[in-house]
């Protein structure tokens, strides 16, 4: 299994190389598959306890703290109508040299 730590060392030094820029502009595929890899076959979630395991007091607590995150919204409302956008060009495949 990949570790944290080793991903952040081969982040800084693929950053450090521009290794990643060149191979998402001259191999998109395997940029694509490289992510792909990283991501487990399997994920496994439970469901463990949920509102039900909570105290009245824990209750309480993530109630006030919703209810703060709710009064914090200061969201700006933009007011504007939708268009009809056209299709994007499709995409034309790159080979290798």
């Amino acid at each position: 299994m990949v570790n944290k730590a080793f991903l952040n060392d081969m982040a800084i030094a693929w950053r450090k190389h521009g290794i990643l820029e060149r191979c998402a502009k001259d191999h998109p595929a395997a940029f694509t598959k490289l992510y792909a890899l990283l991501v487990p076959k399997e994920f496994k979630v439970e469901h463990q306890g949920g509102l039900k395991s909570l105290s009245d007091e824990q209750l309480d607590q993530a109630i006030a703290i919703l209810k703060d995150m709710i009064a914090a919204n200061t969201a700006k409302v933009i007011e504007g109508e939708a268009e009809q956008a056209s299709a994007l060009p499709l995409a034309t495949a790159t080979t290798a040299s």
